[in-house]
C-alpha cells in the first residue's frame, strides 16, 4: 500500500522584495481601507529605508503564494531609554485568516530582535490598533500584548488609536 502524501500547506516568512509590492498594495486595500488610504501609506513605508517588510507565504507542492504582510521599524524614545520594535502593519489576506498565520507572524516579530541583540538592545514590541477594531485588539491581547495608552493621533479615517506593547523576555 502506498502512503498518501500530506499536501497540507506550510507557512514561510521571508524578506519582501520589490516584486511583492502589488500584493502589498492589494492586501492593504483589502485589510486597511476602513482606516484610510493605506494602499498609499504602506507603499510609502515599503519604499522607505528603515522599514523591514516580510511576506508570509503559503507553500503547497513547491508553489509559494503570498498570504500576509508584516512591516516593522526600530524606534527609540530617549525619554524611555531602550529601543523597541514597532509593528507598523500586519495583515493576512481574507481567504487565509483564522489559520494561525497572523500568530506565526507575531511569533516571527517576537524572535526578530534576537538577531539584532548584538547591535542594539530591544526591550519590547509596540503597535497601534484602531479603538473600534475589537477583533484586532483581542487578537493582540491573546498573544500577550497589553494596552499602554491612547495615542494623541487618529487614523486617517478618524478612528482613535490605541497603543499596545509586548515586553520581550530573555529567550523570547
Amino acid at each position: 500500500m502506498q502512503a498518501v502524501k500530506d499536501s497540507k500547506p506550510s507557512i514561510r516568512i521571508r524578506k519582501a522584495f520589490p516584486d511583492d509590492l502589488p500584493f502589498l498594495r492589494s492586501l492593504a486595500l483589502e485589510a486597511f481601507s476602513t482606516y484610510g488610504d493605506y494602499e498609499t501609506i504602506l507603499t510609502g513605508f515599503f519604499l522607505s529605508q528603515g522599514v523591514y517588510t516580510y511576506v508570509a507565504e503559503e507553500l503547497c507542492e513547491d508553489v509559494a503564494t503570498p498570504v500576509g504582510i508584516l512591516m516593522m521599524v526600530i524606534g527609540n524614545t530617549k525619554r524611555r531609554g531602550p529601543y523597541f520594535v514597532e509593528i507598523v502593519a500586519i495583515a493576512v489576506d481574507q481567504d487565509h485568516r483564522k489559520q494561525g498565520i497572523g500568530s506565526q507572524m507575531i511569533d516571527f516579530a517576537k524572535q526578530w530582535p534576537v538577531a539584532l541583540s548584538e547591535e542594539i538592545s530591544i526591550a519590547e514590541i509596540q503597535l497601534s490598533v484602531a479603538e473600534p477594531n475589537l477583533r484586532g485588539r483581542s487578537f493582540f491581547e491573546r498573544l500577550g500584548f497589553v494596552f499602554l495608552r491612547k495615542e494623541p493621533w487618529t487614523y486617517p479615517a478618524g478612528q482613535k488609536a490605541l497603543r499596545m506593547q509586548y515586553i520581550l523576555k530573555d529567550g523570547d
